[in-house]
């Protein structure tokens, strides 16, 4: 007997292009296109059309967007529209007679749970990708908007005994804290970082290439890219030629806070920060 059709929707990150999130997502879409039985496709809520066209094919999987540029308070003013869009782009992507799964990036909260209540009501089975534990933060916060989607995250958090049939994290600190809130109703998988080996040539590296450290990310509070540059100064007094790449973009005040960092050290010359780079560099 042939195994039965397998329907994944991919949703919680912008695509095709974007930070971390995205590109970890990528590789598990990436090895699910070895499967003749699976079908995958990404759902993007939300995400900047000057930054990413909003609807395609791209390395053979079709995406859409159910509304972009929908941000601040034009979507709370139009929110209730959205989650009707929602609900309608849900249940078209829906395939009778296949195991069909929506699989969230992130946790549960008020951008997504309309969603997600929906998806479950047809028969989708929800997986969670949790990759932040979203108690570090929280007190951080001033943001009143930020506080405001924080509280919702908490709020949903505690119910993924219902709202979950599957939980993958990036990380042993939250596979232990969540095997211990869900005490085992759930099923959880550790998932951590992953590289897409086929991305890079086989090549030797020259011996006199000069030695880099780099960093790639959201440069957020938990990311610690204070001690990076910190331990960067620490070795750039033994290594002369050691430089230290950092990409990626963050926050407002955290890049401000982070650039002021960069010139105050005394091997600043050697810090080379280059921005949001494209998947193509």
């Amino acid at each position: 007997m042939s195994n039965p059709h397998t329907n994944i929707i991919f949703t919680g990150f912008s695509y095709p292009y974007g930070m971390a999130s995205t590109k970890h997502q990528q590789h598990a879409i990436s090895a699910l296109q070895e499967y003749e039985n699976v079908t995958a496709r990404v759902l993007v809520l939300r995400q900047h059309s000057n930054e990413n066209i909003c609807e395609g094919i791209h390395n053979g999987i079709p995406y859409e967007t159910v509304w972009p540029d929908l941000y601040g308070k034009e979507f709370l003013i139009k929110s209730p529209l959205y989650f009707l869009k929602c609900r309608y782009t849900i249940k078209q992507m829906y395939v009778n007679g296949a195991k069909n799964i929506l699989y969230v990036n992130g946790p549960p909260k008020y951008e997504n749970a309309e969603l997600i209540f929906y998806a479950k009501k047809l028969g989708y089975k929800v997986v969670f990708n949790i990759l932040e534990d979203y108690d570090y933060d929280s007190d951080r916060i001033d943001n009143i908007l930020n506080k405001a989607g924080m509280f919702t995250i908490k709020y949903y958090m505690k119910q993924l005994s219902v709202l979950a049939d599957g939980i993958i994290v990036i990380s042993s600190h939250l596979y232990y804290k969540l095997l211990t809130i869900l005490k085992k109703k759930i099923p959880i998988m550790l998932r951590p970082i992953s590289i897409d080996a086929r991305n890079f040539r086989n090549e030797n590296i020259e011996k006199d290439i000069n030695p880099r450290l780099f960093y790639a990310g959201s440069f957020g509070s938990k990311d610690g890219v204070e001690y990076l540059l910190k331990a960067y100064d620490v070795l750039a007094c033994k290594y002369p030629d050691l430089e230290f790449i950092l990409t990626g973009k963050g926050q407002f005040d955290r890049m401000e806070s982070i650039k002021y960092l960069i010139e105050a050290s005394k091997h600043s010359n050697r810090i080379k920060y280059k921005g949001y780079l494209s998947d193509s560099i």
